[in-house]
């Protein structure tokens, strides 16, 4: 098996379809329907126990591509859901939609949807992703990886068989040090952006001028 779907903990199905049901109305949207996709080749298969493929998202700060931890470090946020309006299935994809821990860990909260470019860019990669022979030989969790201060967004193919094994896939727009659509191992993602994220992160740390304060009006 290349890409599995995983099965989000008890609750987070529920909390994602009230949230959704609070913030759009038949009136406004007509009905959301969670895509279904195919578990093993990234295809908009209908797969009703999987709808929405829900995967999990993990951000990576400056701090963890300046040391040696690179994706190591990754902090998981949340479950991420695939959706769209439409009742044909398959159908594009148009939003997607996360459900986050309670900070409290007693449960799950609704953490809001969008329709930006990375979510048929999702479903892009995995199939490009289902092509590649280390990804047909092994057995991986489709994830989505964030590196925020470096406006990186990217499937992040979770092997197995061990950190060492897994690929990763920017989506565009990326950083100009990586390349759209290309298969990346961790490391190489890592020594790819470390240098960049060294030069951000001093820039954010170095002092800057307070701004002057505004000018008396004058009569």
């Amino acid at each position: 098996m290349a890409i599995r779907i995983e099965t989000p903990p008890d609750g987070v199905r529920a909390v994602l379809e009230q949230g959704l049901t609070d913030i759009f109305n038949e009136e406004e949207r007509g009905a959301l329907f969670l895509k279904a996709i195919g578990q093993d080749d990234g295809s908009t298969a209908p797969d009703a126990a999987h709808a929405g493929h829900p995967h999990q998202v993990y951000n990576v700060t400056l701090e963890n591509l300046v040391g040696s931890e690179g994706l190591a470090g990754a902090t998981l946020v949340g479950w991420r859901h695939l959706h769209s309006n439409s009742e044909d299935i398959p159908s594009p994809a148009t939003m997607a939609s996360e459900v986050h821990p309670e900070d409290d860990g007693s449960g799950h909260q609704f953490a809001g949807t969008n329709e930006g470019q990375f979510v048929g860019q999702t479903l892009e990669m995995l199939q490009t992703a289902s092509q590649l022979k280390e990804v047909q030989d092994g057995d991986f969790r489709a994830c989505l990886l964030r590196i925020p201060a470096m406006m990186v967004a990217a499937l992040w193919l979770k092997s197995e068989a061990g950190p060492d094994a897994d690929v990763i896939l920017p989506m565009a727009p990326t950083h100009q040090d990586l390349e759209p659509g290309k298969a990346y191992s961790a490391e190489q993602l890592h020594k790819a952006l470390q240098k960049a994220a060294e030069a951000t992160l001093a820039f954010h740390n170095q002092p800057h001028p307070a701004e002057p304060p505004p000018a008396e009006p004058t009569e």
